[in-house]
């Protein structure tokens, strides 16, 4: 399966958002979104080399 990347073109607004999801060959909208928060926790190690 050939994977689908969003074109730098097709944001409209960074307002709005939709989330697709795909199921065998069929692609459906599951939801769309107005507002959107986001965090995330990051750990960084060091490694030895």
């Amino acid at each position: 399966m050939a994977a689908i990347t969003m074109k730098g073109s097709d944001a409209v607004s960074a307002s709005l958002a939709e989330c697709f999801i795909t199921i065998g060959d069929n692609r459906y909208n599951f939801m769309q979104m107005i507002n959107f928060e986001a965090s995330i926790t990051k750990n960084k190690t060091t490694v030895p080399i």
